[in-house]
């Protein structure tokens, strides 16, 4: 198809990312520090892997779990002006299954949290007084070993308090 200016196709608009932090940017040592103390809040150790495939961090876990449930989605069905019916369901939300108030005083002091990408995604927005960390279980980031199990990431995401 030829594009002419009505038909043409949209750029995408790329965002600019903010600059990598350097050691002279002073929200690495807050960051340093939210990690050195991050309580592991999933049910099993996640482990760092370095660039040479071995261990070079482990964040045991702590025998505090935080989980999310999903509601159910609930059905409706559209008639449509043609006559047909689209059907349509809403969504299923996220939410903790976990009290807040009942975890420990060690999680709630903590500045830092590890946690499933589910769990971060579902509070990320409510939780402002830590930073969330999570494994990285992307393609690019898992480490399996021969069987397929996950035995690491190279990296966590990071979900800012800032």
């Amino acid at each position: 198809m030829r594009h002419t200016p009505g038909n043409r196709p949209r750029q995408r608009e790329t965002i600019p990312l903010p600059p990598a932090m350097t050691d002279n940017d002073p929200r690495i040592n807050k960051l340093r520090a939210a990690l050195d103390q991050a309580v592991n809040l999933t049910p099993h150790d996640v482990v760092l892997i370095g660039a040479d495939g071995k261990p070079v961090r482990t964040f045991p876990a702590s025998g505090e779990v935080l989980r999310v449930n999903f509601s159910e989605g609930k059905k409706h069905t559209v008639e449509m002006s043609d006559g047909t019916s689209v059907t349509l369901e809403t969504a299923p939300r996220a939410a903790l299954s976990t009290n807040m108030n009942e975890l420990t005083g060690a999680v709630q002091s903590s500045s830092g949290w590890i946690v499933s990408s589910m769990v971060a995604d579902a509070i990320y927005k409510t939780v402002s007084l830590v930073d969330l960390f999570c494994p990285n279980t992307g393609p690019e980031s898992v480490v399996r070993d021969a069987a397929g199990q996950i035995v690491g990431v190279k990296e966590l995401l990071w979900y800012s308090t800032e």
